[in-house]
């Protein structure tokens, strides 16, 4: 089998990567609502498209538990790739939320409180999500 760079190496095995994420939302009483995304958590990736379609609390809730856990998110609830039958998470706190980046393989996390998203992450700390996604 020929590699990308043309030569032949015996069998070549081609990977796909993802960059996982938590998107959550406060709700009334304090407590997220949460779902797993598989693919493109990174801020350009989710982040971008949160902040572009899903910048209100109605929207980012909608997305949550009209979905639930998904491989991929789109610009409305009918372009996302959802698992099947797979429901968002509920946690009693923000902290609680927010502590599950150490307890998870996710590397970013993204809330919706405030009526902002902010994003957490192994790279940088708490922000504002509009100040992380380049313009």
């Amino acid at each position: 089998m020929e590699s990308p760079n043309g030569k032949s190496e015996g069998i070549y095995i081609m990977s796909i990567m993802s960059t996982r994420s938590m998107i959550g939302v406060v709700d009334n009483a304090g407590q997220v609502h949460a779902v797993y995304c598989h693919f493109d958590g990174y801020p350009e990736g989710v982040g971008r498209t949160l902040v572009e379609y899903w910048n209100s609390k109605t929207r980012a809730m909608k997305l949550i538990v009209g979905g639930g856990n998904m491989r991929s998110l789109g610009t409305s609830l009918d372009e996302c790739d959802f698992f099947p039958n797979d429901l968002f998470q509920l946690f009693d706190s923000i902290d609680r939320f927010l502590s599950i980046m150490s307890d998870s393989d996710c590397e970013y996390l993204y809330l919706f409180a405030d009526d902002q998203w902010t994003v957490l992450s192994n790279v940088h700390e708490v922000a504002p999500l509009k100040e992380v996604v380049q313009p």
